[in-house]
């Protein structure tokens, strides 16, 4: 008989060089091995067995908006199904430790975690831990979010025809015009319509980005690389979608820069001003040598 820990090993077999055999389901580090054969004492080898420590594959999404309740699902290899042990989610930023809450926990590979909307701003290592052994992926993010963009699409029929690559896709190629991560695109819903995405920036300057957008939008960059793209609604306010080759008022070079036109116009003041004032002086004299005009005229007269 061969055990780990308190549980039995299956399958034992012996062979000119030891034991082999079948160990248990189990998780955690430095597990006592023993052996205990017929009529023999109970021999504990100097060697300790430990299972393999849990594994994160994916943490999807790794960038959240700061003030909403999102299911964060993380793949990766945790603990046997046949083991009753429940992993433990953290988020941890300094000295700050959040425990989250496991929405679901479906077998040794898969867990989703409830990500409270009390969640402060922040970058965080998310911690898997089973056991006493912890798992990290550094850099999980919660942000605040800028104002929702939605786009009307007529390339899907049913929110159910926007698939996960396409997802993955769309986030891909709207990063791509804001040389961001795809992570710091946030696809909060999918909806009925032609069909609807709606999503939100977590970038570092959701201002600047917002901007960036628009003009992409306008300029007809967005429809271009987004087939079927109808209308742009962001924070409730439509922008009008440009049509395909329509140059960007901020990409084109044969515009005048806001810069000239500002000195243009202040120049073409100056010079009304300088033109009233000099007119003003003609008049003045003008009516300073009519009365002498009159009285040359007189005194010629009288002559």
């Amino acid at each position: 008989m061969i055990m780990i820990g308190d549980e039995e090993c299956t399958s034992v077999l012996s062979t000119s060089s030891g034991y082999s055999c079948t160990v248990p389901p189990g998780y955690g580090r430095s597990h006592a091995v023993s052996l205990k054969f017929t009529n023999m004492p109970l021999e504990t080898c100097p060697k300790l067995f430990s299972y393999n420590d849990p594994i994160i594959g994916e943490v999807f999404p790794m960038r959240i908006p700061q003030g909403a309740a999102v299911t964060v699902t993380i793949t990766g290899s945790f603990s046997p199904a046949t083991v009753p042990v429940v992993p433990v989610v953290t988020l941890i930023a300094g000295a700050n430790n959040y425990v989250i809450p496991l929405d679901t926990v479906r077998g040794p590979s898969k867990l989703l975690a409830l990500m409270p909307a009390s969640l402060p701003s922040g970058t965080y290592n998310l911690n898997v831990t089973v056991g006493a052994v912890p798992a990290v992926i550094a850099n999980f993010i919660v942000r605040e979010a800028s104002p929702p963009f939605m786009v009307t699409m007529n390339t899907y029929s049913d929110p159910s025809d926007f698939t996960v690559s396409q997802r993955n896709n769309f986030m891909a190629i709207v990063a791509d015009m804001l040389q961001e991560q795809p992570s710091a695109i946030y696809i909060s819903a999918v909806l009925a319509g032609s069909i609807i995405v709606k999503f939100v920036l977590l970038t570092a300057d959701n201002t600047n980005s917002v901007k960036t957008l628009t003009t992409k939008i306008e300029s007809g960059v967005f429809k271009q690389y987004i087939p079927g793209t109808q209308t742009v609604t962001i924070g409730g306010e439509p922008i009008a979608v440009g049509e395909i080759g329509t140059p960007s008022p901020a990409d084109n070079d044969n515009k005048i820069p806001g810069y000239a036109i500002a000195l243009i116009v202040i120049f073409i003041v100056l010079g009304l001003l300088v033109g009233l004032v000099l007119w003003i002086k003609v008049r003045r004299r003008r009516r300073r040598e009519l009365p002498l005009q009159v009285v040359e005229r007189r005194d010629t007269n009288m002559i």
